[in-house]
């Protein structure tokens, strides 16, 4: 189970901040664990021995799903959290690969947002976006990029805020690893009736050791 050819940003490249704050007027990268120096842990498979590959944020994927975001909470009203139906809630995933784009939220699938996402995105990205069903994933079968199984008692120990596989980052990842796709980028944006809806978002405290041991080059 091969990355295919991933060839992406370096981790020792990647800079680390001290403060959330700091963080945040940076552009994001997915899959090199903590953000910031004060939280930052090695790899588990590889014990931080390996160079490890990490995702550029995708500046068309951002403003295309900010773009999506304004959209639904505009017309539907699904994001305002003043609507009777107001329960949307997620983290949108956006992907593209050498193979096109790729989306998924995060929890279970929904068909809202898989509707508003793909409908729209041919008059915004050079190709359709293709929507991933979250219920295909299987967290007890993950791998690294270098074709390593990632032990399920590692997967288990990711758990903080969310559960593993839980959000959007680890789905895109994992079925990029499972299909021979190239990354080129990637980005998480939060659909909610928050301040910080339509933002990007760094990854979780799950996902941090989760998308580290995903893209860690380890073969065995």
């Amino acid at each position: 189970m091969a990355a295919g050819g991933l060839v992406l940003q370096r981790a020792h490249q990647f800079p680390r901040f001290a403060s959330e704050e700091e963080a945040n007027q940076a552009e994001k990268y997915y899959g090199l664990g903590s953000h910031l120096e004060s939280d930052y842990k090695p790899c588990w498979m590889c014990k931080g021995k390996l160079q490890h590959i990490g995702i550029p944020e995708s500046a068309k994927g951002s403003e295309y799903l900010n773009y999506v975001y304004h959209v639904m909470r505009d017309n539907d009203r699904v994001l305002d959290p003043s609507a009777q139906n107001s329960v949307l809630l997620t983290m949108v995933g956006i992907m593209e690969t050498d193979k096109g784009w790729f989306a998924a939220n995060s929890g279970k699938s929904n068909a809202t947002v898989a509707d508003f996402v793909c409908s729209s995105s041919s008059f915004y990205l050079p190709s359709r976006v293709q929507w991933i069903d979250s219920s295909t994933m299987n967290a007890r079968s993950a791998y690294t990029a270098g074709g390593a199984k990632i032990p399920s008692e590692y997967i288990k120990d990711c758990q903080y805020q969310n559960l593993p596989f839980a959000c959007a980052a680890p789905k895109l990842i994992s079925y990029a690893l499972t299909n021979g796709l190239q990354i080129r980028a990637m980005s998480e944006v939060w659909f909610g009736g928050t301040a910080s809806g339509g933002q990007v978002i760094w990854s979780c405290k799950t996902c941090q050791p989760l998308l580290l041991m995903l893209l860690c080059p380890a073969k065995h």
